[in-house]
């Protein structure tokens, strides 16, 4: 009774109610948009916390979600399985470094040692799902031997530390770890050290046979598109990965208490907030048990979970004491938009500037300067300024200096995107870090707030002018000639059209004002407000009316004519009405324009999938078939048209696409699975 007095009175603290007001607006309308029924939102911020639910919890007896209402947590797990790890290796009881099989040692012996440190940062090489058909839909309890007996045996899917592998499995090993080090189950060790200690007293083991206060139903989309259950999946196989149950003010109070420290030590907390590195020099952008990110430069960790009944989210910005959390019970939302509007609300800053520069080498160097500004100051808010090495610094300056003057726009692709890693010794990271230690000695802390919300060329404007009058900080740390050259045009172009109509329209995502053609297309740096013509062109689209689509996104190509993404939902718009020629040639456009883009193999392969899930098909597979002609060496795309075919009943075909799948990359296991399940299918039918 306590725990609910203290949450109403919390919920009644922090944001106006003009505020609060705005934002529950939006969320109702962006449910409606996305046919949410049930979600809990809330967050935490400096002690006062604000919660709500909207919609039901149980759409078919109307009950209403509640700030109370108990979620499955999915893989927001794995953050708690991480702390779990670190409390047992401040405790002296596990070793980083130690091999899995000193605590689990029935987990058979691999080609290569895999270690626990590994295996928190996803570097361990344990196989996530292999037959998901199978291994996702499991409807009956496991403990924890019959869990790992379901992956055991797989091979490694890389040999560990040199490749990133999401793992759900991996964690499952964890978990394991967990109770070999404890003594205790894995449940039973967090509740003791986690969820008790952090107030988490809602919090629990998912299971289906046991009454779970405000338990919430799932829901899904049916291949018509139609509301419907959520399978039931039982999910005690994924136990340390994403098995436990629990409420929105529940994960606050947990990202709340690793930001006090109240449940590890900085050290730890600092370990596990620090993104691991394959042995190829490349971050990996997740620490242990979390995604390591920033926004505007705040630097921030977080972690999604997906699965059957639920999607969850959480955010913490440990510099700001801020914490953001979203459960929902619909297994097509978008949780993203509910949390960006309300860090919005609660910040009073844009989740993210759209910057964007028409000519491909000035965006390659506004990227740059984008990286550093974001990883930069983010990394000197949280770890603190730069060490004092002036060679190390000369070097990233002079590495900035070598993507400012290089031209080919290959050279220039691969400069920038190595640029904030190890294989290019941070190089960026250390430029923005070391422009905000001179900025802040000179402007005070107190300037950090406010160039969080006006971005990176505030940053850098105000960087070059600190240089113009400060002439004790190294002439080797200037900014590149070019750069000081542009960014006054760069930093006008920019103010002139980031107006407050233009941020309301990016903020609210929705254009109800007229732009002028010549303004917006020479401009050389502008805000990026293609997306909003997108998601409009979508909703057009979905609504039938495929020419207004069509005529939408054309404009946004007046507008932004280097734009790569509205080429592709261009074409997926032209494949809708049938007009194949057209759609080949805008793919083929925004190919050239940016070959890692949105017409690269992965983002097509996606749209493809979209287009099947809203029940166009034979849409989905033109758009296959034409990713093929882009990319075909890429054997991923083949299994997935041969999927496409197999499930429209062509069943010859899809056997013919598979071996050619195979053709491409004789190792894409997943085409030898399903041409094995397919001639095991044969031979079951020709036996009857």
């Amino acid at each position: 009774m306590l725990a609910r007095i203290q949450l109403l009175i919390l919920i009644c603290a922090g944001l106006a109610q003009a505020q609060l007001a705005s934002f529950e607006a939006f969320v109702h309308e962006q449910m409606n948009r996305d046919r949410t029924p049930g979600l809990t939102i809330g967050y935490i911020h400096k002690g006062d916390m604000w919660v709500k639910g909207f919609g039901f919890s149980d759409l078919e007896n109307q009950v209403p979600a509640k700030e109370i209402s108990a979620y499955r947590l999915a893989s927001v797990t794995k953050t708690m399985t991480a702390v779990a790890v670190l409390k047992l290796v401040e405790a002296g009881k596990i070793n980083l470094d130690a091999e899995v099989q000193t605590y689990v040692p029935s987990f058979p012996r691999k080609p290569w040692p895999v270690t626990v440190r590994q295996l928190l940062g996803h570097l361990g090489g344990i196989s996530h799902y292999k037959n998901y058909d199978l291994e996702g839909h499991f409807k009956f309890p496991m403990d924890t031997e019959a869990s790992l007996a379901v992956f055991k045996d797989f091979d490694l899917v890389a040999e560990p530390g040199t490749h990133y592998t999401y793992s759900s499995y991996g964690y499952n090993l964890l978990g394991a770890v967990i109770e070999g080090a404890s003594g205790e189950s894995y449940g039973a060790f967090l509740r003791h050290n986690i969820w008790l200690p952090a107030g988490m007293l809602a919090t629990r083991m998912d299971s289906a046979d046991a009454l779970i206060p405000n338990r919430v139903r799932g829901y899904r989309l049916s291949a018509s598109g139609d509301l419907i259950n959520s399978e039931f999946v039982d999910i005690s196989s994924r136990f340390a990965a994403g098995g436990t149950r629990s409420t929105v003010p529940d994960m606050l109070r947990f990202a709340q208490s690793l930001m006090q420290g109240d449940l590890l030590t900085d050290a730890s907390r600092t370990l596990m907030w620090t993104s691991m590195k394959t042995t190829n020099g490349v971050f990996t952008d997740y620490g242990m048990g979390w995604s390591i990110t920033d926004v505007n430069g705040r630097f921030a960790v977080a972690h999604g979970g997906a699965q059957a009944e639920t999607r969850t989210y959480l955010i913490a910005f440990p510099n700001d004491q801020l914490a953001i959390a979203v459960a929902c019970n619909f297994e097509g939302a978008d949780r993203m938009p509910y949390v960006q509007r309300l860090f919005e609300t609660v910040v009073g800053e844009t989740w993210s500037l759209p910057l964007v520069a028409d000519e491909p080498r000035d965006q390659w160097l506004l990227d740059a300067v984008i990286t550093c500004f974001r990883r930069g100051l983010s990394a000197f808010e949280y770890f603190g300024p730069h060490p004092q090495d002036r060679e190390a610094t000369r070097e990233a300056f002079a590495y900035l200096n070598r993507v400012a003057t290089t031209k080919k726009v290959e050279k220039l692709r691969e400069l920038v995107n190595q640029g904030r890693h190890p294989i290019a010794n941070e190089a960026f990271v250390t430029v923005g870090r070391t422009m905000a230690q001179y900025l802040v000695a000179d402007l005070g802390a107190s300037w950090l707030a406010k160039v969080h919300s006006e971005g990176p060329l505030a940053f850098f404007v105000a960087f070059q002018e600190l240089m113009r009058r400060n002439r004790d900080i190294p002439r080797a740390f200037q900014l590149p000639k070019r750069l000081q050259k542009t960014l006054p045009e760069w930093s006008d172009s920019w103010n002139k059209l980031w107006t407050p109509e233009i941020q309301h329209a990016w903020k609210q995502q929705q254009l109800d004002l007229q732009l002028n053609a010549k303004d917006w297309k020479d401009a050389p740096i502008k805000p990026d407000l293609s997306p909003i013509f997108e998601d409009e062109s979508q909703r057009l689209f979905l609504a039938g009316d495929s020419k207004g689509a069509i005529e939408r996104l054309e404009h946004c190509l007046v507008l932004f004519p280097n734009d790569d993404a509205s080429r592709v939902q261009a074409a997926i718009g032209y494949l809708v009405m049938g007009d194949l020629k057209r759609a080949q040639s805008y793919l083929e456009q925004a190919h050239k324009l940016r070959p890692d883009g949105h017409a690269g193999p992965g983002r097509l392969n996606g749209y493809a999938y979209m287009l099947k899930n809203r029940g166009l098909v034979e849409s989905g597979s033109s758009l296959l078939q034409l990713a093929i002609d882009l990319h075909p060496k890429v054997a991923n795309l083949y299994d997935s048209y041969a999927e496409f075919l197999l499930e429209t009943g062509h069943r010859e075909e899809a056997i013919e696409w598979y071996e050619k799948a195979l053709e491409v990359d004789p190792n894409f296991k997943n085409a030898r699975d399903m041409l094995h399940q397919i001639n095991q299918t044969s031979e079951s039918e020709d036996s009857k």
